[in-house]
């Protein structure tokens, strides 16, 4: 019988020689010039003839490569003059330190369907940042509620499935987005503390578009499970008709963090001009259904 030990020295030996190549292909890498990045005015701010305040968060962005940032770290500015304007009258944002943000009451500044509004931020350093938006002129009527029960038998509770259902606006083009939430009274607090929880949409994205649903009925339904003897809650149904940034906006920060794993990189829709962020605006209508 030959012996096979030869044969087995040759290979380790090469085996052996193309590990020490490969080891001696690594080498430190030193002297990496980072780019520098400067940061940017971010500002949000998203108006409505239905709402009672008109807001505007303004802090500072994070430049990738800062060394002094962290993810979770934001840097509001507070001391920027923040003026909204309709192109005839304007008016300056007050900033609040409790909440962080610019704001005034809409009683003081008249937001209304179907104008331009533009809102500007500039700061003692001399940066200004500046954008631009057309309040949408229609309201969605409110929407109309169905709704079926089914009783869990094993777990002894009762769960609601409610579809709201409202009619698309005349003109082409129309955006949405649909939102629902719980409003009730915290348990722990012995029912002293109101709170507000948001609620998913079971049946489909909350944007929505017409563009293949011209000048027909959308749907969404939200489930309610209900337990004896609990709480009294309402629940309310938020249906927003926004302009274009509003919903690209949104639209691109829900595909950035909605954990799909197959999503695509996208960068953050803007229209803030030598900034961040986004100046939008949209219509809001409400519906509510209480539980008692």
């Amino acid at each position: 019988m030959q012996s096979v030990t030869p044969k087995i020295k040759v290979h380790f030996v090469v085996v052996f020689s193309l590990l020490l190549s490969l080891l001696g292909c690594e080498s430190t890498v030193t002297n990496v010039e980072i780019p520098e990045v400067e940061s940017k005015l971010v500002i949000t701010s998203f108006i409505s003839p239905e709402e009672d305040s008109i807001t505007a968060e303004l802090y500072e962005s994070r430049p990738i490569f800062d060394p002094n940032s962290t993810a979770n770290e934001r840097q509001p500015i507070s001391n920027a003059t923040v003026t909204l304007s309709n192109g005839i009258e304007s008016v300056n944002l007050v900033y609040d330190r409790t909440l962080e943000r610019y704001q005034i009451s809409a009683a003081e500044f008249k937001i209304e369907g179907g104008r331009t509004y533009s809102i500007t931020a500039s700061t003692p350093d001399g940066r200004k940042v500046k954008a631009t938006c057309s309040v949408p002129s229609g309201l969605v009527a409110v929407p109309s509620l169905k709704m079926d029960s089914s009783f869990n038998s094993r777990d002894q509770f009762m769960r609601y499935r409610l579809k709201f259902s409202w009619l698309d606006l005349p003109e082409k083009g129309n955006l949405y987005r649909v939102a629902a939430a719980r409003y009730g009274l915290d348990e722990d607090s012995g029912g002293l503390i109101r709170y507000v929880q948001s609620i998913a949409i079971e049946d489909g994205l909350p944007y929505l578009d017409d563009e293949t649903n011209n000048g027909n009925p959308f749907s969404r339904i939200v489930v309610e499970d209900r337990t004896r003897g609990e709480r009294p809650v309402t629940i309310e149904f938020l249906i927003l008709h926004t302009d274009s940034h509003y919903y690209r906006y949104h639209f691109g920060l829900f595909n950035y963090t909605s954990g799909n794993p197959f999503a695509e990189p996208t960068l953050v829709y803007t229209n803030v001009e030598n900034g961040l962020g986004c100046f939008g605006a949209y219509r809001l209508t409400k519906a509510r259904k209480e539980f008692r």
